[in-house]
């Protein structure tokens, strides 16, 4: 299997230049590993992250409901898209239906057969929704091998990275990618 990097997180309030900086680095460090994008399809400005006050895991749902910014198609952003989802949100928290509408028309407004859930969050009735649209769930955390850079010494050896490049200035992703957390 190839090396994969996802960035999750990513929104129209990322700051685009620096995650594309980020991506320049990891295709000069790493020439043959897969860049993937979990975008988040609506988001409120800010400084980079999908909503102001962070961290909003806890914030009511209602508060999402403030959006000012709707995904674009941006040139570029890696080798694959990914869903984060119509909103960042804890997906097992909501209906059936809620949930189904927001995995299946993220996707097919994203134009991809992916979904990575926020906060890495996953039931079965998600995993049912998947199945049958087709969607590979695209798991976080330990599971399925994925490691973290922000919290991992990376190793180029491990094959499944991801890493919220709001985090990060292009500066210390390079550090984080040497290893130097």
């Amino acid at each position: 299997m190839p090396l994969i990097l996802r960035n999750d997180d990513v929104t129209m309030s990322s700051n685009l230049d620096d995650i594309l900086k980020m991506y320049a680095i990891i295709r000069e460090k790493l020439p043959n590993a897969e860049i993937r994008s979990s975008v988040t399809v609506f988001s409120k400005g800010n400084q980079g992250h999908v909503y102001p006050i962070e961290p909003m895991k806890h914030m009511p749902l209602s508060y999402l409901y403030d959006v000012d910014r709707a995904w674009v198609n941006y040139p570029n952003l890696g080798d694959k898209i990914v869903s984060h989802g119509l909103f960042h949100i804890d997906h097992t928290k909501l209906s059936y239906s809620a949930m189904e509408m927001s995995i299946v028309c993220s996707c097919r407004y994203l134009h991809t057969s992916a979904f990575t859930p926020p906060y890495g969050y996953e039931n079965d009735m998600m995993n049912t929704i998947c199945k049958l649209h087709n969607i590979k769930l695209e798991h976080s955390y330990p599971l399925d091998g994925w490691k973290s850079i922000e919290f991992n010494k990376f190793d180029e050896k491990h094959e499944n990275w991801y890493f919220h490049s709001w985090r990060f200035t292009p500066k210390t992703f390079e550090k984080a990618l040497e290893g130097n957390i």
